[in-house]
């Protein structure tokens, strides 16, 4: 099992960073240091998934720690990750059992990444490649340590420039329908952190379910693909989201790379709280 001090390792991460963004008289606010310091720790920590595989790997530039062992299967208690069933309209939707964690985002902005990356599995949400399943919504039993269970949901993206009346019918009253469920616990809407916002603020049509998707709960707004973006151009995506955002109270907003495992950790532990609330 590999063993280290996170905290340790945070306080370290976060003095020398304050230091030179004091130095350096840059206008990072809380929020942005502490990302910063995650994205550090994340970079310098690249833990390996799956079973018996070796680590050696450096905790902090120039810190000449290293940490050797092994890392059985992906972190945060999670034990097992499976696909359940598909809903192409509302009375298709099967009976509600463990908390669910509802996903929505528009086409190739990385749902399937993102839930492979929070399963531990590559395979596990495949719709890209499995015919009809786009525009269904698809359910994942993920199981954590002590019996604990969560149902991820991938709804079907949104956004339809160029798809036809039945088919923006149809995902209305999909969601519609789903959204009436009462063992929903978080939304997770994903957004391009390359296209999020534009002079005006949100597009319209993402805006609009924010608001809706606020009102009924708590929504984690997940900027995807920042792996694509500097650390700068990262930081100020995040923060004009934030801004733009900072009315609905029950918004929280957060960058992410399934490709650097940017956020993952974070997420896995939102989706363990909510699998801890039945």
């Amino acid at each position: 099992v590999l063993e280290f001090d996170l905290d340790a390792a945070r306080a370290r991460v976060e003095r020398v960073l304050n230091q030179f963004l004091d130095d350096a008289g840059g206008a990072f606010d809380d929020f942005a240091r502490r990302d910063l310091v995650d994205d550090v720790i994340r970079q310098k920590l690249d833990f390996t998934h799956g079973v018996d595989l070796p680590v050696h790997k450096r905790i902090i530039n120039g810190g000449c720690t290293y940490i050797t062992g092994l890392v059985s299967g992906p972190p945060g208690g999670l034990m097992d990750a499976q696909y359940i069933t598909s809903a192409a309209r509302g009375d298709q939707l099967p009976a509600p059992k463990a908390p669910e964690v509802a996903f929505f985002g528009r086409s190739n902005v990385g749902k399937s990444t993102l839930l492979n990356a929070l399963a531990g599995r590559k395979g596990l949400a495949r719709t890209s490649n499995t015919p009809g399943r786009t525009q269904m919504a698809n359910f994942f039993s993920v199981r954590f340590e002590g019996g604990h269970e969560v149902t991820m949901v991938d709804l079907p993206g949104y956004g339809f420039a160029q798809a036809g009346a039945a088919v923006r019918k149809n995902w209305e009253n999909l969601v519609g329908a789903y959204l009436e469920r009462e063992n929903i616990k978080l939304f997770i809407m994903l957004l391009d952190s390359r296209r999020a916002l534009d002079d005006d603020g949100l597009d319209p049509v993402d805006g609009e379910l924010l608001n809706d998707l606020s009102r009924r709960g708590p929504v984690l707004l997940a900027l995807t693909k920042t792996d694509k973006l500097s650390q700068r151009d990262a930081q100020m995506a995040l923060k004009k989201t934030r801004e733009t955002v900072k009315g609905l109270a029950t918004v929280e907003v957060m960058l992410v790379s399934a490709e650097k495992q940017r956020g993952i950790p974070e997420i896995r532990k939102k989706l363990l709280a909510a699998a801890r609330e039945s």
